[in-house]
């Protein structure tokens, strides 16, 4: 679950206070805020095309598109969804990445447009931590696909730059014949949130 922006905002006020030199990530933001924005309206936006059970990776870095949204500037990806004629979900996962010294995050929100390029509604993607050999570590999401909606756009709030969040790695233990399994039980780690990061996005048939 996200934490409350309040929460996020202490979060990035203390980290600040205790640096000198502007964090990579505060370098990052302020490039976003330097770029020009594509478009003014979502309609100008180029969407990519995603059918059913088809996953497509999008790399959001310094190439990719920056946009004015409500709660400030970010960059995104945006989707033109197939037309369902059964209920759908969105899955989404949002990797971790090398950031200079750091791993970092994109933490995710979801805005869906109508035919007519309209907000539908915003969705607040709840987050379950993944990890495996070849993909990595990432935070995974199935979203309902609202009724008529018809694109979908993945981006981030500039207020979540420098907090953090948080996973469980997996406990790990020796087993030894006779004898109860050694646990070693862990702590939770930080992955701090910010404006670059890598999205795999599919859509799947709602079980």
């Amino acid at each position: 679950m996200k934490q409350s922006l309040l929460g996020h905002v202490l979060t990035a006020a203390l980290f600040l206070a205790g640096c000198a030199t502007p964090h990579p990530i505060t370098s990052y933001a302020n490039r976003v805020n330097e770029q020009k924005i594509c478009c003014t309206s979502f309609r100008e936006m180029n969407f990519g095309e995603l059918t059913v059970g088809e996953k497509r990776d999008f790399s959001i870095d310094s190439d990719s598109p920056v946009f004015m949204f409500k709660d400030g500037r970010s960059r995104f990806a945006a989707l033109q969804l197939p037309a369902l004629t059964i209920a759908a979900k969105l899955r989404l996962e949002t990797h971790v990445v090398p950031l200079w010294i750091e791993p970092t995050v994109f933490d995710p929100f979801v805005t869906f447009l109508g035919k007519d390029y309209e907000s539908i509604g915003e969705a607040v993607p709840t987050l379950r931590f993944k990890s495996d050999f070849f993909a990595g570590r990432y935070w995974e999401s199935e979203i309902p696909v609202p009724p008529g909606a018809a694109y979908a756009v993945v981006y981030t709030k500039p207020v979540l730059y420098l907090t953090f969040m948080y996973y469980n790695p997996e406990k790990s233990g020796t087993f030894v014949p006779g004898k109860v399994p050694l646990v070693i039980p862990t702590q939770r780690v930080p992955i701090m949130a910010g404006p670059h990061g890598k999205l795999a996005l599919e859509i799947v048939a709602a079980h």
